[in-house]
């Protein structure tokens, strides 16, 4: 667990080191993709237990939500561009990403721990 916390504070700085390289319009796209994506995948993966089914809603939803607001900025209300929707889309993937790191191993504990209470015994007659 301490090197996954570890990994994620390098993660956070290198991209605060980045934020330089990323324009402020990207950096909001990928905040808000991130957030989309992380509570997606915490839903879904509290439902399914199924990292592939995790991610597939998470980056549906993520991707879905991003291109519904290309297609607004298309309609005149803002500036549409493919690289917005990239960011989003990877801003989800970091929030996908987040919750598969937390969750590695988890359903097979979880399954363990409920099959090893089972002890074969049977009561009545002694």
């Amino acid at each position: 667990m301490k090197n996954i916390i570890i990994i994620i504070c390098l993660l956070f700085t290198f991209l605060i080191g980045m934020g330089q390289l990323i324009p402020p319009d990207k950096q909001t796209h990928i905040l808000v993709g991130y957030s989309i994506g992380f509570s997606t995948s915490t839903l879904a993966y509290s439902i399914t237990e199924n990292h592939w089914k995790t991610l597939a809603w998470s980056m549906g939803t993520t991707t879905l939500i991003g291109a519904t607001k290309e297609l607004y900025d298309i309609n005149g209300k803002g500036t549409p561009e493919v690289k917005d929707l990239a960011a989003t889309m990877a801003g989800g993937l970091i929030g996908y990403g987040v919750i598969r790191l937390f969750t590695i191993g988890y359903p097979n504990k979880h399954k363990r721990k409920s099959q090893s209470n089972y002890t074969g015994m049977k009561f009545g007659k002694f």
